[in-house]
């Protein structure tokens, strides 16, 4: 094996971050991003040893049931053998219940993996049930791109439509700046992918005059973080380079929350079964989650006789004879 001394490499602790990431959920909720990137002044956006840093939400039918979902993310974090340090609600308004959750290192094997038969899912044990699932926080934008294959936002643009929309737009779209426009000033976004948008009316499809662009990532500032967390507000004032467009951010994944699947959500078929079945998976009590981060010997069968702790070890137990009824002689 040639290795290149030239090129640096990675730290036991990068690799132990890469290793924990591939065991959770891939699909991180990009567009949050936006809400808690780091001030590099403030706190240093640097891996730790002790601490891990998790971006978790709630996933199924409760996910934006905002009723007593924090004291239900901790129970379901006691339930697999976690005390987090810290829970920080990121303050998103299309889906509330997503928190930044701080929690030992060496406790990262006690959470659920993404590939094994919960799905990575964890819930609480009692009370108004909440499915979860978690992700881990990216600390650099070469750890986001190492972990986090496809997870573009997914932006509808609408463009004034004064000329045919063609594929010709889509690469316009890609070729030139697509920006957030507020004040004077422009937040341009790299544009991966564009394809034309359309609706269905009276059972017909047709072009609606909107382009969704893929973006890597949306500007951590705050036009965009007050966009994020408004409820009311769907559309962003952006451009072009000179033509002025609308910016909405797309419907995301309806069951966990996704920018976007490729096909069907993997997570809808899994949360169905959990429902159907939480009332007497509940039941059984709690289920606990083997810490797979340490290596656990397991003893031989012990093969000595048992003895008795209630007698002296120098005298057998007596044989208990059976209680049988002699049998009357015949003359």
């Amino acid at each position: 094996m040639i290795v290149n001394i030239d090129q640096p490499q990675p730290s036991s602790l990068t690799l132990e971050r890469l290793a924990i990431a591939k065991v959770s959920s891939p699909f991180l909720r990009n567009r949050t991003e936006a809400l808690f990137c780091p001030d590099e002044h403030f706190f240093p956006n640097v891996p730790s040893s002790k601490l891990l840093v998790l971006s978790i939400r709630a996933i199924g039918p409760n996910a934006k049931d905002t009723s007593n979902s924090d004291e239900a993310l901790l129970s379901a974090l006691e339930h697999i053998n976690i005390e987090p340090e810290l829970i920080q609600s990121i303050n998103e308004a299309d889906w509330p219940n997503h928190w930044l959750v701080h929690i030992p290192m060496d406790r990262h094997g006690f959470l659920p993996k993404y590939k094994g038969d919960s799905q990575g899912i964890f819930w609480n044990p009692k009370g108004n049930l909440k499915l979860f699932i978690w992700c881990v926080t990216p600390t650099s934008d070469d750890e986001f791109k190492e972990i986090y294959t496809s997870c573009e936002v997914l932006l509808e643009v609408k463009i004034p439509a004064r000329g045919p929309m063609t594929q010709h737009l889509t690469k316009k779209v890609m070729e030139y700046q697509l920006a957030f426009e507020t004040k004077g000033e422009s937040y341009p976004m790299k544009v991966t992918k564009a394809i034309l948008s359309g609706n269905r009316i009276g059972g017909r499809p047709l072009k609606n005059g909107a382009v969704v662009a893929f973006v890597e990532h949306l500007p951590k500032v705050e036009y965009v973080r007050k966009f994020l967390q408004t409820k009311s507000w769907k559309n962003a004032n952006g451009s072009i380079e000179s033509t002025l467009v609308s910016i909405k951010l797309a419907n995301c994944c309806p069951v966990c929350g996704a920018e976007s699947h490729e096909q069907s959500c993997p997570y809808e078929n899994r949360v169905n079964d959990l429902l159907a079945n939480m009332s007497s998976i509940r039941k059984a009590g709690p289920s606990r989650v083997e810490n797979t981060s340490l290596l656990i010997l397991d003893k031989g069968p012990d093969k000595r006789p048992s003895t008795s702790r209630t007698k002296p070890l120098d005298k057998p137990a007596k044989k208990q004879k059976p209680n049988k009824k002699k049998k009357p002689n015949k003359k």
